[in-house]
């Protein structure tokens, strides 16, 4: 039987109520059972990742809009379908600084699909990407994965990463909690996800507008996972 793991027990504990206790642990032991998968990163100064998944969508341009205003950089998992209805928004995106990754080609939980379904669905993504920019990370839809899913995405030459900061935006619709989660649970290395998307986009653009002045003025720079990166190897 092939092990599958998660990032989703922090959700759940968090849709729970409970999430604001202490994530840190959690994320510590996914991080411990699958060191091949970046959660976080190790860095002594003020830098976050943000993440972006499930678009490009009709309301990825007030996203965009939010993160020029507080001069913040993203790293945006796309889906490969909605990319070819929005080749325009895809190129908005890298034109402005921000990155891209692989969220595969349909907003469908990734562990469902057969191997070769989702190496089709992966490299197909890759291939769309490509032609933006030179992507390297990948995102599963709804963050399962297992070993399999690992050794295939670092075939095509990526690195799995999810999240230790998950608000659970996409099931909990209340800007001022998702506001008051990231604010608590702000740390140097972190990487931040929020979510595009229909019924999405508009709040997670709401949602920045009120966390990143916060973020700001705490002295966080909140850029891209491979500047998040860049500068934990340039701390080595």
């Amino acid at each position: 039987m092939k092990r599958v793991l998660s990032a989703l027990p922090i959700g759940l504990i968090a849709a729970g109520g409970f999430v604001l206790a202490a994530p840190p642990l959690l994320v510590d032991g996914l991080e411990r059972a699958s060191p091949d998968v970046i959660f976080s990163v190790s860095l002594d100064r003020k830098v976050v990742a943000l993440t972006i998944d499930d678009g490009p969508s009709d309301q990825t341009d007030e996203i965009l809009d939010a993160l020029e205003e507080s001069g913040a950089r993203a790293t945006f998992f796309l889906i490969g379908s909605r990319m070819e209805r929005r080749p325009d928004v895809v190129r908005w995106i890298v034109d402005a600084g921000h990155e891209v990754g692989n969220h595969t080609m349909e907003e469908t939980p990734s562990i469902l699909l057969d191997r070769a379904e989702f190496a089709r669905q992966l490299r197909e993504t890759d291939s769309l990407l490509s032609r933006y920019a030179d992507p390297h990370w990948f995102r599963p839809g709804s963050g399962w994965y297992d070993e399999a899913m690992l050794a295939e995405a670092h075939d095509a030459g990526y690195r799995i990463v999810l999240a230790s900061m998950w608000p659970v935006d996409a099931y909990v619709p209340w800007t001022p909690f998702v506001a008051e989660y990231v604010r608590q649970h702000a740390r140097p290395g972190a990487i931040l996800v929020l979510h595009d998307g229909k019924g999405r986009g508009e709040r997670t653009a709401a949602i920045l507008r009120r966390i990143l002045p916060e973020l700001r003025r705490q002295g966080y720079e909140i850029t891209t996972v491979g500047e998040l990166f860049r500068q934990a190897e340039a701390d080595r």
